[in-house]
């Protein structure tokens, strides 16, 4: 056994290497990064029984794969840093898919390439670090294409076809988008007009869409949940712009830094676009890296003309993997000469000027929530008779409930049928977590209030009206402001009677 354990480690230890780097660049900062409200969320709903879970789920925009997950996981701990374990585990399985999926493609230079570019990606860090499905989707959407190309190679091997099946579910109930992930390779075939293995593949993806009828009910109303809870603009040249810098890079910068990334970001992209049309001729599977390049973009794209928008870079994280493939693949194809290492060369100069601005982003909509909770907290004590800690919204609300479960939180609910009205009955059911009718109904018989507001709404109040923030109005005629203290963007106002 320890033989065979060695010979593993000797044969592996590149690949063992970078995934080693992969969880170095994030395990960096797991515990002090802050959440935010979708992390708390997924948190939030995790801590309930399974049937809560389900109903909670159902009545929001995903399946509910992750949050059975994280519940079971979260019966170790409940601490951030161990909760994005998760996350980080199924990252690294991942990268293992990542690495042979691009072997039988190319080479194993191109697979250790394709990794370390996986590893550092600015990108991948910050989904490996979500409390999120976005990971968990990719994982099993890059399995579905190891073992299709296994699967329709010659060297079939006897049940492969099950993989598939279990990889294709997996997707679909991680996340609703999934599905277009997963005929790409059925829109390759027919491209190919190879009718014979399409029809083959046809029987995988259903049977993968039999395993999804328990859930498959759920999706039409998921679906019109959507057309609400997405506030995303239709997208244009800007939002493909940002999308495309958002696979590489991260947003926000400051201004200098997003010219010179975006500079960097769009040179990779032409040079991998270049040579990829020099040597399609020579690059195995070629339509299926290419379409999976673009084709869920692309589909989203159309898609957000014929209902509310949902073209966003994370619902297409297995396009941004593709690529980091394709880029493995012509560098190890090109490394004797100048373009090889450059390709290298911009992923590493690329991630180096962006990782350092996101291990230090601590601003809307993921504030220092822990830190002013705690000082809150802190000046509560024990003494929470007639004290009220009322959040203008649920975005500052819900990370704050996850730092500091036993302050007297409460929050302002969303105007009713806006875009910001996103939280469904159901959902706040499930975790109990319900709005206040009125910031008087919520401070009735109130002495002393904490009110967490962005100051960016408040700003933004004030650029469309000349009157005070209503609630600050409110709070001003009734109490008497105490004091105000900034947590970078996010004031905590007190006041007292």
């Amino acid at each position: 056994m320890n033989q065979v354990i060695k010979l593993t480690l000797q044969k592996n230890w590149k690949v063992i290497s970078l995934i080693a780097l992969a969880v170095l660049l994030r395990v960096f900062t797991i515990h002090q990064r802050g959440i935010w409200y979708d992390d708390a969320f997924s948190i939030l709903l995790a801590k309930q029984p399974i049937m809560q879970i389900l109903t909670g789920t159902a009545a929001d925009t995903m399946p509910p794969l992750y949050y059975i997950l994280l519940h079971y996981w979260m019966k170790i701990s409940t601490q951030i840093a161990w909760i994005r374990m998760l996350n980080l585990l199924i990252f690294m399985a991942m990268l293992g898919y990542v690495y042979y999926w691009v072997k039988q493609l190319s080479s194993g230079t191109a697979g250790l390439l394709a990794v370390f570019f996986c590893s550092i990606s600015p990108f991948l860090v910050y989904h490996s670090q979500e409390i999120r499905m976005y990971v968990m989707l990719a994982f099993f959407q890059v399995a579905y294409l190891y073992y299709f190309t296994r699967w329709s190679s010659s060297n079939v091997k006897k049940f492969t076809w099950l993989e598939m099946v279990i990889c294709g579910a997996g997707a679909l109930y991680s996340h609703n988008l999934a599905i277009f992930g997963l005929v790409i390779p059925g829109v390759v075939l027919l491209i190919q007009r190879n009718y014979s293995v399409l029809w083959r593949w046809l029987k995988i993806f259903i049977a993968s869409l039999i395993l999804f009828l328990p859930w498959l009910v759920f999706v039409p109303g998921q679906i019109q949940k959507i057309q609400t809870a997405f506030w995303t603009p239709r997208p244009g040249v800007l939002e493909v712009v940002q999308s495309i810098y958002s696979l590489f890079s991260f947003l926000p910068q400051p201004f200098p830094w997003v010219m010179i990334t975006g500079v960097l970001c769009f040179q990779l992209l032409g040079l991998v676009g270049w040579e990829f049309n020099k040597q399609r001729q020579q690059i195995a599977q070629r339509a299926l890296i290419g379409l999976g390049m673009v084709f869920i973009p692309l589909v989203l794209f159309i898609l957000s003309y014929f209902m509310r928008p949902v073209y966003v870079a994370r619902g297409f994280i297995l396009s941004g993997i593709v690529l980091y493939c394709l880029a493995g693949i012509l560098s190890a194809r090109c490394w004797p000469t100048v373009f090889g290492k450059i390709i290298i060369g911009l992923m590493i100069l690329i991630s180096s000027i962006s990782l350092p601005f996101y291990y230090s982003f601590s601003s809307f909509p993921r504030s220092p929530f822990a830190q002013a909770c705690a000082d809150v907290n802190e000046q509560v004590g024990e003494q929470s008779e007639g004290i009220a800690v009322l959040h203008d919204n649920k975005l500052s609300s819900f990370p704050c409930v996850v730092y500091e479960p036993g302050l007297p939180q409460m929050f302002l609910g969303d105007e009713t049928g806006s875009h910001n009205d996103t939280l469904a009955l159901a959902s706040q059911q499930a975790m109990q977590l319900f709005p206040e009718v009125s910031i008087q109904e919520a401070l009735k018989n109130k002495s002393q209030v904490y009110f967490f507001v962005f100051t960016r709404a408040l700003d933004e109040y004030a650029e469309l009206h000349t009157d005070v923030y209503p609630s600050l109005a409110y709070l001003d005629a009734n109490f008497q402001e105490i004091d105000v203290t900034y947590f970078n963007d996010l004031a905590v106002y007190q006041y007292a009677k």
